[in-house]
């Protein structure tokens, strides 16, 4: 059984509870709304925020109406982050598929993103717990923040490692977190079990983050898509720098006006792709692969200390399959 058969059977009919709620709060009889909807459905990836939600509230007791709400309010925020993200970037592909915006049009896609913010802000309310609502409006803000730090980031004159895990903290990390923390929060635990899992929660988005950016340099077909579904350095031609070409900035001083150059959308096509190769020869792939495993072993601590010891095991093989899944 592979690590994602292991974590889905633990949590197989709360899932399938999780879905049958999920798509229903999505039902609309608009017919530009109901063709953007079925469209998000029909493209669901793995699930792992919702899956993690369930994880966590198994792990501190039972899964109960008031978890389904919190899944699908943060899935229903991660969703529209998405959509209005591909605005941003101007992107007209996402996992091997068209985006949204690319499928009907940025103003639908735009206003499809809002749709969703306030179907998740609904799903926050009927868990009737203020904290759970606070975390998610401040979570939506969270994300923003990050969305908009990266967009300052191009004019930076810095390449920063701190930087760079502030965005990815906000971006990432703080969406994984609330799912922990709320999985934990709602279905019972202790200040010590919403602690220890929000923390998880942070190093398990840290990783998946960095599992991303790693494969953005890996190629998976004769096109030259990375495992992505997007070409092989797509986040440098988005101006975005991350962790294994931040390496690189560091490491071969010499090549920092060209790696800022990148940032600022001036580099070449041509100036990408050596960068690229330089980023795989070297070490940057390397380093942070094995900044990606650092993070990993630190959530051993955390995993130790749950209540219902079943659940151990569906916990390590999500921190595995999130730090080294294939796509």
């Amino acid at each position: 059984m592979t690590s994602l058969e292991t974590i889905q059977q633990s949590i197989k009919d709360e899932m399938e509870q999780f879905n049958a709620l999920f798509t229903s709060s999505l039902s609309t009889g608009n017919g530009m709304l109901k063709t953007a909807l079925d469209y998000i459905i029909q493209r669901r990836g793995k699930q792992m925020r919702p899956m993690l939600v369930m994880l966590a509230a198994k792990s501190c007791g039972k899964v109960n109406l008031k978890c389904m709400h919190a899944a699908c309010a943060l899935e229903l925020l991660h969703t529209a982050s998405l959509v209005h993200d591909d605005v941003v970037d101007e992107s007209s592909m996402r996992r091997g598929r068209k985006s949204l915006n690319a499928y009907l049009s940025n103003q639908a896609a735009v206003l499809v993103g809002d749709f969703l913010l306030s179907k998740a802000l609904e799903h926050a309310v009927m868990t009737r717990s203020q904290r759970a609502v606070k975390v998610v409006a401040q979570l939506g803000q969270t994300l923003a923040q990050g969305e908009l730090e990266q967009l300052d980031n191009l004019d930076s004159e810095e390449i920063t490692e701190a930087a760079y895990y502030d965005i990815i903290r906000k971006k990432t990390a703080s969406l994984f977190s609330a799912c922990a923390e709320l999985g934990a929060l709602l279905s019972g635990g202790d200040k010590g079990d919403i602690a220890r899992f929000k923390g998880l929660g942070t190093l398990a988005g840290i990783c998946f983050q960095l599992r991303d950016d790693i494969l953005d340099y890996i190629a998976d077909d004769k096109d030259g898509n990375g495992a992505l579904g997007k070409p092989v350095g797509q986040d440098m031609r988005e101006g975005k720098l991350t962790l294994p070409v931040i390496h690189l900035a560091h490491s071969r001083p010499e090549l920092r006006d060209t790696i800022l150059s990148i940032r600022k959308g001036r580099a070449t096509d041509g100036q990408i792709a050596d960068i690229v190769r330089m980023v795989i020869e070297g070490d940057g792939i390397v380093y942070a692969e094995k900044t990606m495993d650092d993070f990993c072993n630190m959530t051993q601590g955390l995993l130790e200390g749950i209540r219902v010891k079943e659940m151990l095991i569906p916990l390590k093989e999500y921190i595995s399959f999130v730090a080294g899944r294939k796509w």
